[in-house]
């Protein structure tokens, strides 16, 4: 299957589809709205119940959604951010912005204010895992809009994170339920939705596709068992809310799958690593070098005659200046956030710290990359 290369589109876009809701409960934020019809139809004291699918990408659900609920209510592809990737675009739908003013640029995130690599969503040091001695929210250049209304707002995640420092700083003002299971999940939704006629905002969060994707590949039999799930699911919860209940399902972004011997170890290219200040950042589809100072022209050619089979490679700023990271003006925080020079892995292919000590589980579905299948998700509206 070949793959087709696009640039995030922030018109049409997740950042839009959060704008435009948040509006619609009360918060004023940047004119971003998303034009699309379906959702002008919303009835302004209509509970919405916002579903994010992670790793359900557009072109996936078509593919493999024939007779599906989700695929029958399919309304249009928009676009994720960059890079499409679980930090940056669910930073996004908590804080109506785009990375270039949040400043969550990915899984693996410099904070240069503490010298450390961090995961920013678990919100621990890259290198042994531990808990980042930090108030999060100062590496956050923007707040999360769920805060910002008046109307009633609940948000329903997994129970293993729904208490750690991102979920917190991310749904501050909302009324916070955890689930272990995806029955659990869906009881918790209808009975929320079914309980009152005021308006509400219930946002939920369901991550085991990623998570399947991940371990065992996107076309796997187990991602597509678990979406017909998800979908089951899904269908009856549309048949028992409230009229009053609208439901839009969306996803944070897509994968492909690698295979391992297509993804490079850092480890394997000594030279390549004394270049560089840190581990590489960003994700395993779009990564950030850091550069020592009087290694640039060094390292461009190392990644030309070495890499440039795996990857494009590009500055920083240029990136920066073309819109990919959304357009207005840096945050003070983004400052430092994707480095000195960007690659983006050609289709195929993927780089991975290989840290001694700090070996990554091999990963099959893999994202962060600007391949259609990574940067385009579904809106589905009901």
């Amino acid at each position: 299957m070949a793959l087709s290369d696009i640039q995030p589109d922030y018109e049409n876009g997740i950042l839009n589809l959060t704008s435009t809701l948040a509006k619609k409960m009360g918060v004023e934020c940047k004119e971003r709205k998303l034009e699309q019809q379906k959702l002008k139809e919303i009835d302004e004291s209509a509970t919405i119940l916002f579903i994010v699918l992670d790793g359900l990408g557009y072109n996936y659900l078509v593919r493999h959604g024939s007779g599906l609920w989700l695929r029958d209510n399919l309304v249009s592809s928009i676009s994720s951010v960059f890079p499409p990737s679980t930090g940056s675009a669910m930073t996004t739908f908590y804080t109506a912005a785009p990375p270039i003013e949040h400043a969550v640029t990915g899984w693996f995130v410099y904070l240069r204010e503490l010298g450390i690599v961090s995961r920013f969503l678990p919100f621990t040091t890259m290198i042994g895992n531990k808990p980042i001695e930090a108030h999060l929210a100062r590496f956050v250049g923007a707040q999360p809009w769920l805060k910002k209304t008046q109307n009633r707002m609940v948000f329903l995640g997994p129970s293993r994170i729904i208490n750690s420092p991102y979920s917190k700083f991310a749904t501050e003002e909302c009324t916070r339920f955890g689930y272990r299971t995806l029955r659990e999940l869906f009881g918790n939704v209808r009975d929320l939705a079914c309980q009152s006629q005021q308006k509400q905002f219930i946002f939920a969060y369901y991550p085991e596709l990623d998570a399947i994707a991940h371990d065992k590949g996107i076309e796997s039999k187990a991602v597509l068992k678990e979406l017909n799930r998800v979908d089951k699911n899904l269908k009856k919860l549309a048949r028992e809310v409230p009229n009053n209940v609208r439901i839009i399902v969306t996803a944070d972004h897509g994968l492909v799958d690698i295979e391992q011997e297509n993804t490079i170890l850092l480890g394997k290219h000594p030279e390549l690593k004394k270049m560089l200040i840190t581990p590489v950042c960003g994700d395993t589809r779009s990564c950030y070098f850091y550069v020592r100072a009087n290694k640039s022209d060094e390292f461009q050619s190392y990644i030309r005659n070495n890499l440039g089979h795996a990857c494009t490679l590009s500055k920083s700023s240029e990136l920066v200046r073309r819109g990919w990271f959304g357009t207005g003006i840096p945050s003070e925080e983004f400052d430092g956030r994707v480095g000195d020079f960007v690659a983006m892995m050609k289709e195929g292919y993927a780089l991975l710290n290989d840290i001694p000590g700090e070996e990554y589980p091999e990963l099959v579905g893999q994202h962060g990359g600007i391949s259609e299948e990574e940067m385009l998700v579904p809106l589905i509206i009901y």
